[in-house]
């Protein structure tokens, strides 16, 4: 093989710079985890003490998740334009500005902060996925995966702890300082991968609308279950980040013991390289069939020992969490594995509606839920809904 330049380029050579690239995407992806994780226990709690009331909470989440699932669905049109360096020049003023409007009283602030929150998630996730698509070849991706969720599995688990202790300490003005010094870091870790440079430049794909891109993602099955699966895992997680602190407070619980579980159910993320090798062993069908049902049973259990004790609560859905680090293990491997590198630029900001969607129209089922019922009937009801997204998994290939 050789390159552009006609120089030779030797197996171990080419071998050498793919794992480079993947490690440098893999700490991007750890620090833009450690931009959102810092905040992703802090902003439920300022909603809660803003606003008053859990129903109140879920209400703004679900309008700010519907203004981010349109601007997602806009992005097929103008990716192609932005290209990579764009989209994460996008995601760091995202992240910079959040903070700026924290500092608005009330819901001038919250509304507009949140959202921005979430879009600067939305960014950095699009980036990570052209990005991988790009760079990593289509054999390495299973490992990239597991890699990439083991690298964010630190800032999952310390970002809540930190964030927490600070806001408790009266110091969140620095949690969103550090917030948004992480936002303008991580673009710097995507060009400093080994072929950096190729990856900034937009794609070479022609555009297209995205009434077209919809339209062909819609008619790939492959696709389909990769983004239904990726709604599961995503509703889990929204889940255990806004409502295990609600469900702290709400049992007189402080704050720091709800960012300690948070934490530690992120910290089971460092048990994917471990998971992937039970999924080769396994299967990807029969293994993410096994999480699924396994996460859900133990999310109902925790929102029933919840009518107890917080400590039996956190017991439970820690055992949640470990389903769902089995199912992070294979993270984005379903989507990476079916899209045609050529139609990325299409197709990965469509994929990546899944988190929108999952904080959509969870927030608006659970803030009517919460209208005759307690924050604890929320995991009974996320659980049923995770169990039954075993259903789907039977449209993976058998292999990984």
């Amino acid at each position: 093989m050789s390159d552009p330049a006609g120089r030779l380029i030797r197996p171990q050579d080419e071998a050498a710079a793919t794992g480079r690239q993947s490690w440098r995407l893999g700490q991007f992806y750890a620090v833009s985890i450690l931009a959102r994780s810092l905040l992703i226990a802090v902003i439920p709690a300022i909603a809660l003490l803003r606003l008053g009331d859990a129903g109140l909470v879920s209400a703004v989440y679900f309008a700010s998740s519907c203004l981010t699932f349109t601007i997602s669905l806009a992005l097929p049109r103008v990716l192609h334009r932005l290209g990579l360096r764009g989209i994460l020049a996008a995601g760091t003023l995202s992240g910079v500005l959040c903070g700026l409007s924290f500092l608005l009283p009330g819901l001038a602030g919250l509304v507009p902060g949140l959202t921005l929150h979430v879009l600067m998630v939305l960014c950095f996730e699009n980036a990570s996925n052209l990005a991988a698509l790009r760079l990593i070849a289509r054999r390495d991706q299973p490992a990239f995966e597991a890699r990439r969720v083991m690298l964010a599995a630190p800032a999952y688990m310390l970002g809540p702890v930190i964030g927490t202790a600070l806001q408790e300490a009266g110091l969140v003005g620095l949690v969103f300082a550090a917030a948004a010094l992480c936002a303008c870091l991580a673009p710097l870790l995507v060009f400093m991968a080994g072929r950096g440079a190729a990856a900034v430049r937009p794609a070479p794909a022609a555009p297209a609308a995205s009434g077209f891109a919809l339209r062909g993602f819609l008619s790939a099955p492959r696709l389909r279950a990769a983004w239904l699966l990726a709604v599961g895992r995503a509703m889990w997680w929204q889940m255990l980040f806004v409502y295990t602190p609600l469900m702290a407070l709400s049992l007189g619980e402080g704050l720091a013991q709800a960012g300690i579980v948070v934490s530690l159910a992120s910290a089971l993320l460092l048990s994917a390289p471990l998971w992937a090798r039970l999924t080769r062993r396994m299967g990807l069908r029969r293994f993410m069939i096994a999480a699924y049902i396994l996460c859900g049973l133990f999310a109902c259990l925790a929102g029933v020992l919840a009518q107890y004790s917080f400590p039996l609560f956190a017991a439970a859905i820690l055992l949640s969490a470990l389903g769902v680090s089995a199912i992070d293990s294979v993270a984005n491997t379903p989507f990476l594995r079916a899209v045609r590198p050529r139609d990325a630029a299409r197709m990965v900001p469509i994929y990546n509606t899944f988190r929108e969607v999952a904080q959509i129209v969870p927030a608006g089922v659970y803030a009517l839920l919460l209208l005759f019922a307690e924050i604890r009937h929320i995991f009974i009801l996320t659980g049923l809904s995770l169990a039954a997204f075993a259903w789907f998994c039977r449209f993976l290939p058998r292999r990984g």
